[in-house]
């Protein structure tokens, strides 16, 4: 009898979860609703999976030019994946692949080990007048900091300003996993 893979399983996941990402912001542009949650302007209007670029699971145009890519985890803290992702994002800052309209994002069904108060702690430091993180958005982005040290100052500050990091559930019941069919019209 052949022993499950869990690498297969974990890999299946997270295709699935990136298409869900994927149907979520689908929903949002045949409804011509703006996506809050990913900071950007307008409403999707083109959707590319596996594009090649530096963050390469989900690229999402909007009606307003700005461009989000995303690289979607099913699970993530700050782990091996949570370094993957930020390996991307310091790819894109140095090829300035991070254009004035555009951001990289993480997005995962499940934030574990404060990932969450990274979302916040990035968030934070986007407002304006510039207000005081929390003690664990403080914590948060002291994970992050360090790795970014192979960035100049300048790359460095145009990627936190455009990094974002949410959970959004979209293969669990409940909220989210319903509104994009209430986006279309298909649930009441």
């Amino acid at each position: 009898m052949a022993r499950p893979d869990p690498g297969g399983r974990a890999n299946e996941a997270g295709s699935v979860y990136r298409a869900g990402v994927a149907a979520y912001l689908a929903a949002h542009g045949l409804a011509g609703v703006p996506v809050e949650s990913l900071q950007a302007d307008g409403y999707p209007t083109r959707i590319s999976l596996e594009t090649g670029a530096a963050v390469d699971d989900v690229r999402c145009e909007f009606s307003t030019g700005a461009v989000v890519d995303i690289q979607a985890k099913n699970g993530c803290g700050f782990d091996d994946a949570f370094r993957s992702v930020i390996a991307q994002w310091i790819d894109a800052a140095s090829s300035d692949e991070l254009e004035p309209i555009a951001s990289v994002a993480l997005v995962t069904r499940v934030a574990r080990g404060g990932l969450r108060d990274l979302g916040a702690a990035l968030k934070r430091r986007r407002e304006t007048p510039l207000t005081r993180m929390l003690p664990a958005e403080d914590r948060a982005f002291a994970r992050l900091d360090p790795l970014l040290i192979s960035l100049s100052d300048e790359q460095r500050e145009r990627l936190l300003a455009k990094a974002n990091v949410l959970e959004l559930p979209v293969n669990d019941s409940g909220v989210f996993a319903n509104e994009g069919w209430k986006l279309v019209g298909l649930t009441a």
